[in-house]
């Protein structure tokens, strides 16, 4: 069977020549390789963007740690990974959204991916590389989840011990 990759640039059809399983089994070749080599490509190069980030521009501010961030081609949920901000009757949920706000929409950011979420993903968002939810625990806006890294819980600890933002408010904060 012969190939019809039009390409000079790689003078030998990958997936043509490509033994996948051993020496018996060789790829799929035609049109039904090419594809499947250019999903594998483009799969690895999805995952290396994940793992490296992205950047856009916050559009909205959902709550303390959620945002919508549009990369150049539609908005995407983001929620602030290892954080969760007070539940929506606490007056400090409010401040939570509004520091949010002062410290990220309507600029650049990096997003870096590190789960999907239900609504969208988790990751942590870099404003000229500080990260945000480390800026909002320090000053007592938000809460740390049980997964989170000992540097944010230190700074969690920290505001506490200060009483900065909610810790000084004598009220309880509920995460939502």
């Amino acid at each position: 069977m012969s190939c019809d990759w039009p390409s000079r640039a790689i003078p030998v059809c990958l997936p043509c020549v490509l033994p996948i399983g051993g020496p018996d089994v060789m790829a799929p070749r035609g049109r039904a390789g090419h594809l499947l080599v250019a999903a594998l490509v483009l799969s690895l190069a999805a995952s290396v963007a994940w793992a490296d980030g992205w950047s856009g521009r916050v559009v909205h501010v959902r709550a303390g740690d959620g945002l919508l961030v549009d990369p150049g081609n539609g908005a995407v949920a983001v929620r602030l990974a290892h954080v969760r901000s007070p539940g929506r009757d606490h007056f400090f949920w409010e401040r939570a959204r509004r520091a949010l706000g002062e410290l990220a929409f309507d600029r650049r950011v990096v997003v870096i991916p590190l789960q999907p979420g239900g609504e969208g993903i988790r990751g942590r968002v870099l404003v000229n590389g500080d990260d945000v939810a480390a800026q909002l625990v320090e000053r007592g806006l938000l809460l740390t989840d049980a997964r989170a890294p000992d540097h944010l819980r230190a700074l969690e600890q920290r505001a506490r011990r200060q009483g900065r933002g909610m810790w000084g408010s004598g009220i309880p904060p509920r995460g939502r």
